[in-house]
């Protein structure tokens, strides 16, 4: 995150708090659930959220702006927002209906020996998103033991998002890799493998 691209604290959203009507919403001591709608289009301001949340979009179009950056979700797609994370949002015509779950700091605090990186990410990815319609399911029917199983769904979930973050740093490239690039684009005649 760039400082530019971090709210103030006294400027934040408090937790569970949202542009949209919140329809319903489970609190527990380390996060908070909440079925979000925006009846109609509309543009969010520029705003930033107290905690990391993640968030899905159910039904609806929508586009996040973050920078000069903008991300186009599609329904069941999501993103992680760091907390303080600048964003601005622009709701399609028909409206749209989003998941948030925030999670507390020290929830995240708790994960930091595991090597997870904590940064705004954004999912097509099938297993987050299963994951996620359970925990709408449970937010939405409130059967006996619903709050012990919403709890083990964000666990769930938040193993879902360190697996992938795992996955993906994997993916990046070696940090050798660009400096070798470079010497075979400069003279690769000159250039021994053994010195690349």
């Amino acid at each position: 995150l760039k400082k530019h691209n971090i709210g103030r604290p006294d400027d934040l959203m408090a937790v569970g708090t949202f542009f949209g009507a919140t329809r319903l919403q489970l609190r527990s001591g380390d996060f908070t659930v909440s079925a979000v709608t925006h009846m109609h289009a509309r543009t969010v301001p520029m705003h930033a959220h107290a905690h990391a949340f993640f968030s899905m979009l159910i039904r609806g179009h929508y586009r996040e702006w973050f920078g000069q950056e903008h991300w186009d979700a599609r329904p069941l797609s999501m993103v992680l927002r760091p907390a303080q994370a600048e964003h601005r949002d622009e709701i399609g015509p028909n409206g749209s209906v989003f998941l948030c779950v925030d999670i507390a700091p020290a929830y995240w605090d708790a994960l930091a020996d595991s090597g997870v990186r904590l940064q705004r990410r954004a999912f097509d990815d099938r297993p987050l998103s299963r994951v996620a319609l359970r925990l709408l399911k449970e937010l939405c029917e409130k059967c006996a033991g619903w709050q012990s199983a919403a709890e083990s769904l964000v666990n769930e979930l938040v193993a879902e998002y360190a697996d992938e973050s795992r996955r993906a740093r994997r993916r990046d490239a070696p940090p050798w890799l660009p400096r070798a690039i470079e010497m075979l684009h400069g003279d690769p005649a000159h250039q021994s493998l053994r010195a690349i």
